[in-house]
């Protein structure tokens, strides 16, 4: 589990870097559930 959050964490700044951090700074914990979805 505690890897999984690391790659999330880590994926998510190299995915949301492409989409200008979408809405990163404003929705992280979002993001961490649709990077988890995905990651499903």
């Amino acid at each position: 589990m505690r890897m999984a959050k690391i790659y999330v964490h880590v994926g998510i700044y190299d995915l949301f870097d492409k989409f200008e951090f979408w809405q990163l700074k404003n929705d992280i914990e979002t993001s961490i559930l649709a990077v988890n979805l995905l990651a499903c």
